[in-house]
């Protein structure tokens, strides 16, 4: 552990004692990055799904250093830190970081009371409009690409990065199909995976893609009761009603699968007497993961240390 500046003290105290608080930012790698970490004990869990965020970071050359801190008590231990230090080990990566050393113990429990910035606020700052249903279309389309771990989610970088894959904030090929995902929210579909399907589509076969919509989230256009897009209407009203005002909402996945089977129905010009799609979910949910994996590939977006 290699002392990057000159460190600084301060007292504090704390139930009648006095604790000498001593600050510094230092290098550490992955033996130095062990060895604190192995001070932890018995305190709290490691969360892989938070290590393999971190980790992706570093492979991806998205983590930086904003002044974080590492956070030791008077004996040493470990209070602040472990995921940080977990990935920073997986990904083999030499950190600089500040270390706040002589904690009280007992400051455990106070640590991690916050709320951390999300997606949503990362796309605000980034200056993008419809932060919200931009952030439901990068969230479900990243997760089809993420075949090993597809009910993770991004982190806000990733997130930002993915959204830069498709162009600037002015000509992002992404936003006429986020503001299809905010129709398809008016008429109960889940508007991340319309966004993404819809851009999907438009790549497949525009003129189909036009029609496909216009009936699907407008009603408009359907010639008939067996008309695929009509029947995909009518059952997600019907499963919109059958929730209860606790469970209201759609996943992502469950409505893409129902649209998909409508969508693949509505290019072979097949009628739909029922919406038995069911019995092909695990076929459809496979090709929409092989469709989003090709997808990010051929935007040359890395879902690195996705295996982990």
């Amino acid at each position: 552990m290699k002392l990057v500046s000159g460190t600084y003290t301060h007292q504090i105290e704390e139930d009648g004692k006095t604790y000498v608080v001593t600050t510094g930012t230092y290098e550490i790698d992955p033996t130095s990055e062990q060895r604190l970490l192995n001070t932890t004990g018995k305190q709290r869990p490691i969360y892989k799904a938070n290590v393999r965020k971190i980790t992706r970071a570093h492979i991806n050359k998205l983590w930086k250093y904003l002044g974080d801190t590492i956070k030791l008590d008077q004996y040493g231990n470990l209070l602040d830190g472990a995921h940080r230090l977990q990935a920073a080990i997986d990904a083999g990566a030499t950190i600089t970081v500040m270390i706040v050393s002589g904690l009280p113990a007992k400051y455990f429990e106070y640590m991690d009371t916050s709320k951390s910035r999300g997606i949503k606020d990362a796309l605000i700052i980034h200056g993008v409009k419809n932060a919200e249903v931009t952030r439901q279309v990068l969230t479900f389309l990243w997760q089809l690409g993420n075949t090993s771990n597809p009910k993770e989610i991004p982190t806000p970088p990733e997130a930002v990065l993915l959204f830069n894959k498709f162009g600037d904030l002015h000509t992002n090929a992404l936003s006429a199909h986020v503001a299809r995902g905010t129709k398809g929210k008016l008429a109960h579909f889940n508007g991340g995976a319309v966004g993404v399907l819809s851009y999907i589509y438009r790549t497949t076969n525009p003129d189909k893609e036009a029609l496909f919509w216009k009936g699907v989230l407008e009603g408009l256009d359907i010639q008939s009761p067996d008309d695929p897009r009509k029947v995909l209407r009518d059952y997600v009203n019907e499963m919109t009603r059958a929730r209860t005002r606790a469970d209201y909402r759609i996943s992502a996945m469950d409505c893409a699968v129902w649209i998909h089977y409508a969508w693949k129905n509505w290019l072979a010009d097949k009628g739909l007497k029922s919406f038995q799609v069911d019995i092909k979910t695990a076929e459809i949910t496979s090709e929409l993961h092989a469709i989003g994996a090709s997808l990010l590939e051929d935007q040359g977006y890395s879902l690195a240390a996705n295996e982990g």
